[in-house]
């Protein structure tokens, strides 16, 4: 009696296709980890001060355009780990998902998540001692935390309300532009390690280094 299955080798698709499909999927779950490790990094450095990212303009596309130097090393140095290391295996089962019911796995991705994050936490910690003492953060695309707080000098449009609770600037304070979102603009101001909200519409900032 004849099989007339088809062979395991008809039946397989070609290593380059395999390859592919793993990288693929590999990226798109090592990248949702690297997105969390991002958001840590950035709760931890605003924390500090009071302020939720949101506040101050950092949504999905902007932590993934700022960010995109540590996303590319731990995209790419996890990336590397999980071919390096189980290769073999990743090729002979065709599937992403053996990987992650592995012993390997339980241990890799939270190292991978826990180092990330450790590593990302220490240069946004680095930052926000940077800016109590009154030193500017500028935002560089070769930074592992693009966190920019620029000098400002804050100017009121029009005189306030002398009943209102709201800030008088003066030459004393030492202001740091957090950021703007949602008619809102936040400023730290580093003489009192206070973070003041006050209404966009309503302020003129210049940089205090122009």
């Amino acid at each position: 009696m004849t099989n007339d299955s088809p062979s395991d080798s008809e039946r397989r698709p070609s290593d380059i296709i395999v390859v592919l499909q793993l990288f693929l999927g590999a990226s798109a779950v090592i990248g949702g980890l690297t997105y969390a490790i991002v958001r840590i990094a950035l709760n931890h450095f605003y924390a500090a001060f009071g302020v939720l990212p949101e506040e101050v303009g950092w949504n999905a596309t902007a932590v993934l355009t700022r960010f995109a130097l540590p996303f590319a090393i731990l995209l790419l140095g996890a990336l590397f780990l999980v071919v390096r290391f189980q290769e073999n295996k990743l090729m002979k089962t065709g599937s992403l998902f053996s990987l992650f019911g592995t012993g390997w796995s339980v241990l890799t991705l939270p190292i991978i998540v826990i180092v990330g994050a450790a590593v990302l936490v220490f240069f946004a910690h680095d930052k926000v001692n940077l800016l109590r003492r009154g030193v500017p953060l500028a935002a560089s695309n070769g930074s592992m935390v693009p966190i920019s707080a620029v000098c400002v000098n804050a100017f009121w449009i029009d005189i306030p309300d002398t009943r209102a609770t709201l800030p008088a600037f003066d030459a004393q304070h030492k202001f740091f532009l957090l950021g703007e979102a949602g008619g809102r603009t936040v400023l730290y101001d580093a003489t009192t390690d206070v973070t003041l909200r006050v209404p966009t519409n309503r302020i003129i900032l210049k940089n205090c280094e122009r």
